[in-house]
């Protein structure tokens, strides 16, 4: 070698080692890390306790005792539901707002809780974007209209009868500021004409009112609705999706008629405000992981519901549209909190 230049041969083997000397440093940094403990939560046990804010017997029950049982079998946890009925829902949010945040306490709640609640009851103790930690829109439930046979045919005839009289053409629902409620003022909104609203103390009594021809029109869900149709005693006109419904291929979109006019029954978790994001993230991870399960997934949706499963963040961000949108149709209905 001349002049005091530079082996390249040296040089080349020089760097090589360099490479295989970061190459052995990071696995084992790599192994290190892996040999750590998780720091990632657990479910907490032995039970966890979700509470519903309605009686047995109706969707909310229905749904949050299937996902319940499912979420047993595939845990080793004990979820035990607790119904809390009253104030529109309302007393499970404020028992479940004020329960320890330890994850063992967590409520399956639904757009009347959760929203429409808030456009008719003043001076609620809790609001659930400020008292609650959402978990995961666990599911919906497709929301059809629905008339007596014999009264029109489509929804775009419906739409001109109800432009064409005002006040005349009535709906039923199940309580004033309840979804329903709101889904006939923001059908009257969006047509620039009036409908008159007819209040029932129930599903119960508002499907009664419809058969006996009471009532001209009203929304149900579909589970709720199809035995009806399938016998004759109802008559689908629109689905509130942007999508036609798989067990009513037939009936389309009420969107295709009135631009916008959209709407779903939706089903919840969350926890107390409190709650750490670790028990946030493991419940949120136990319950998408069973709503993903193809042979359960599969008979919620035989039974009406449309399986979700969203992030915390992507179900916060929902309820905030939610909330602001159908408070937004009720003040403009003029339904005040009492």
């Amino acid at each position: 070698m001349r002049g005091g230049g530079r082996d390249p041969t040296r040089t080349t083997l020089v760097q090589e080692g360099i490479k295989m000397m970061n190459r052995l440093v990071s696995t084992i940094v790599t192994a290190l890390f892996l040999m750590l403990p998780s720091h990632a939560a657990e479910l907490p046990g032995p039970g966890i306790r979700v509470v519903t804010g309605y009686a047995p017997g109706g969707s909310s029950d229905l749904i949050a005792r299937l996902i319940a049982n499912k979420l047993t079998e595939t845990t080793g946890r004990a979820f035990i539901v607790e119904n809390r009925p009253g104030a529109a829902g309302t007393l499970a949010l404020s028992h479940v707002a004020e329960s320890a945040p330890d994850g063992r306490t967590i409520m399956l709640g639904e757009n009347g809780a959760l929203v429409t609640a808030r456009a008719v009851i003043a001076n609620l103790r809790h609001d659930p974007q400020r008292d609650l930690a959402p978990i995961t829109l666990a599911a919906r439930q497709t929301v059809i209209a629905t008339v007596r046979p014999g009264y029109v045919a489509d929804f775009a005839t419906l739409v001109a009868r109800v432009r064409a009289n005002p006040g005349k053409v009535n709906y039923g629902s199940v309580g004033v500021g309840n979804p329903i409620h709101l889904f006939g003022e923001d059908l009257a909104r969006r047509t620039s004409a009036e409908m008159t609203h007819i209040p029932y103390r129930g599903g119960g009594p508002l499907m009664t009112a419809m058969l006996a021809g009471e009532v001209d029109m009203t929304f149900f869900s579909v589970a709720v609705a199809l035995p009806q149709i399938t016998s004759g005693k109802l008559v689908p006109l629109a689905v509130l999706d942007k999508a036609r419904h798989p067990l009513l291929p037939e009936v389309p979109p009420a969107s295709d008629t009135v631009p916008g006019f959209e709407g779903s029954f939706w089903f919840g978790f969350h926890a107390p405000a409190a709650t750490p994001p670790d028990l946030i993230e493991a419940l949120n991870k136990a319950i998408v992981s069973v709503l993903q399960l193809p042979d359960f997934k599969g008979s919620l949706e035989a039974q009406g519901f449309r399986v979700e499963g969203t992030t915390p963040g992507a179900y916060k961000a929902f309820l905030a549209d939610e909330t602001k949108r159908w408070l937004e149709v009720a003040r403009n209905a003029g339904i005040v909190p009492q």
